[in-house]
C-alpha cells in the first residue's frame, strides 16, 4: 500500500542548513512514490520510512559538509542523484541480508547429519543403503571426507588429506556439502523411512 508522504518523525537539519534542506527535502517529495515501490519489496527487512530516512540524512549530511550545495540542490540532476542515492540504499539492504542468508546456510554444523542420521551405528540396512546411495551423488573428495568422518570415526583433516583438501577448503565447503547431503536424504524420506 503506497503511503501518500513520507513519515514525519524524520530529525531536524542542522540549523545553519535548514533552508537548503528544507528545498532538498521539498524536492525529494516527488520520489516518493518511486521510494515507496522500492521498500514494497523490502518489507520483510526495512520499510520505506527507513529508506527514505537513510537517503535524507545522508543528503542533509552531504549538505552540511558542503558537498551537496545550492547549485546542485536546484539544479534538475538533483532529482536524478536521489533516486541513484534510493536505489544504491536498497542494493546495499538487498545484500546486506542476502549475505544474512548466505551465512546462515554456512551455519550448517557436521551435527546437522545427525540430525537426519541419528547415529551411523545405528542404522538400519535401509537406512544405510540410503546414506551411502545419498553420499555416492557427491563429488568424490567430499564424499571420502563425509564417510571418513561419519562412517569410519576419522578427523575432518586426516578424511581431507586423503583426497588433497586442506583444513581451510573443508571449512569453506563442508556446510555446503552437508546441506546437499541432506536434502538428498530427505528426497530419499519416503523410500526409507529415518
Amino acid at each position: 500500500m503506497l503511503k501518500s508522504e513520507p513519515d514525519s518523525s524524520i530529525p531536524v537539519p542542522p540549523a545553519d542548513v535548514d533552508v537548503l534542506c528544507r528545498i532538498a527535502l521539498a524536492r525529494m517529495q516527488s520520489l516518493w512514490p518511486f521510494a515507496c515501490r522500492l521498500g514494497e519489496s523490502l518489507s520483510k527487512f526495512e520499510d520505506v520510512d527507513d529508506l527514505w530516512q537513510d537517503v535524507t540524512v545522508k543528503i542533509w549530511r552531504k549538505i552540511s559538509d558542503g558537498t551537496l550545495d545550492a547549485t546542485v540542490v536546484d539544479s534538475p540532476q538533483f532529482t536524478a542523484y536521489v533516486r541513484r542515492a534510493l536505489l544504491r540504499r536498497f542494493l546495499e539492504i538487498v545484500r546486506h541480508h542476502s549475505a544474512q542468508k548466505r551465512d546462515r546456510l554456512r551455519e550448517v554444523t557436521i551435527e546437522d547429519l545427525h540430525d537426519v542420521v541419528p547415529s551411523a551405528q545405528t542404522l538400519g540396512a535401509a537406512q544405510h543403503e540410503a546414506l551411502h546411495r545419498a553420499l555416492d551423488q557427491l563429488p568424490v573428495e567430499w564424499r571420502t571426507v563425509i564417510r571418513g568422518k561419519y562412517l569410519e570415526g576419522r578427523t575432518l583433516q586426516e578424511a581431507g588429506a586423503d583426497v588433497g583438501l586442506s583444513p581451510s577448503a573443508i571449512s569453506k565447503g563442508l556446510a555446503r556439502r552437508m546441506a546437499q547431503l541432506r536434502t538428498i536424504l530427505l528426497r530419499y524420506e519416503d523410500e526409507s523411512p529415518w
